[in-house]
């Protein structure tokens, strides 16, 4: 037996497009921008150095932290991390942080993804920027990825 790519490569950035297609068809355009976490995050004083430009809320998607099982490549269970960084100009109300990573939390929990269910984890409030935006944060794991991108073949 031998092991060959899979058409269908289930890795961080395809988990991650996964997540983002998942909360845009939960989100209109007018109530949220939705993009992947920067390249090049910079920080100052730990906090993201990050300016917001939707009027209402940015939501940002970083699929990251895979913790592998035992066993062989073809065979082993993934923990994957997701996490979404809220950006919004309100605490409370419909365009609140608060509202709209229920939202979230909703739109993702129970959805499949790579064969796995999101799981969600916690969430937190970041921080409060000089520039009048809450932030704040959500961590999701997807339980047992088969294979990352490796299919058994005979």
């Amino acid at each position: 037996m031998t092991y060959t790519p899979s058409s269908i490569m289930a890795d961080e950035n395809f988990i991650e497009q996964d997540i983002i297609d998942i909360l845009k068809k939960s989100f209109s355009e007018n109530a949220a921008l939705i993009k992947p976490f920067p390249e090049d995050p910079q920080y100052e004083d730990g906090v993201l150095d990050y300016v917001m430009t939707h009027p209402k809320c940015e939501i940002l998607v970083d699929c990251d932290n895979i913790d592998f099982g035992q066993g062989t490549l073809a065979e082993q269970d993934g923990d994957v991390g997701i996490e979404i960084t809220v950006f919004a100009r309100n605490v409370r109300g419909e365009d609140g942080a608060r509202n709209i990573c229920s939202l979230v939390r909703q739109s993702l929990t129970g959805n499949i993804v790579a064969g796995s269910r999101i799981i969600s984890n916690d969430q937190r409030k970041i921080y409060y920027d000089k520039n009048n935006v809450w932030c704040y944060g959500q961590h999701y794991t997807l339980n047992t990825i088969f294979p990352f991108g490796y299919e058994e073949e005979e």
